[in-house]
């Protein structure tokens, strides 16, 4: 699905600040969080946090 454009009066385009310095970015590793790595708020725990930098 695209994303809008969003535009100025003048029909320019405007790219927003987190736009542009994602566009670089690239993916390194992607996990899955289990229900097990939850607090009871349903955030990760901060205790796992390291596990997840260590795999990837």
């Amino acid at each position: 699905m695209p994303t809008p454009v969003r535009r100025r009066y003048d029909g320019s385009e405007v790219k927003l600040y987190c736009e542009i310095a994602m566009n670089d970015w690239f993916v390194t590793y992607r996990g899955i969080v289990l229900p097990r790595h939850c607090d009871h708020y349903g955030h990760m725990n901060v205790r796992y946090y390291a596990q997840f930098f260590d795999d990837g």
